[in-house]
């Protein structure tokens, strides 16, 4: 089991940096603009504020957080939501 969670993070962490990577506009805006969206109920945004979360560059990093918004969007079928939720529930 213990090679299987290790395994898990290995193949998570490059999809986690080559999602953020791509070139995105001003945080100030971009962060705007998700929050807006998010809160209309648009399960990208529901997904996207569940990356800020989870990687904490533009607020703190809090799990429960970024669970919470994977979670609104895994609920609407939005697949990669429900992947990124899956994987944080197998790595802990």
């Amino acid at each position: 089991m213990a090679g299987r969670r290790r395994g898990g993070r290995a193949i998570f962490v490059p999809i986690l940096a080559a999602l953020l990577a791509a070139p995105a506009p001003a945080p100030a805006e971009d962060l705007i603009a998700v929050v807006e969206r998010a809160g209309e109920g648009h399960a990208d945004a529901r997904f996207r504020m569940g990356l800020i979360y989870f990687q904490g560059d533009i607020v703190a990093r809090d799990a429960r957080q970024a669970a919470g918004w994977f979670r609104k969007a895994a609920e609407q079928g939005y697949a990669r939501a429900q992947n990124w939720l899956g994987r944080m529930h197998e790595d802990g």
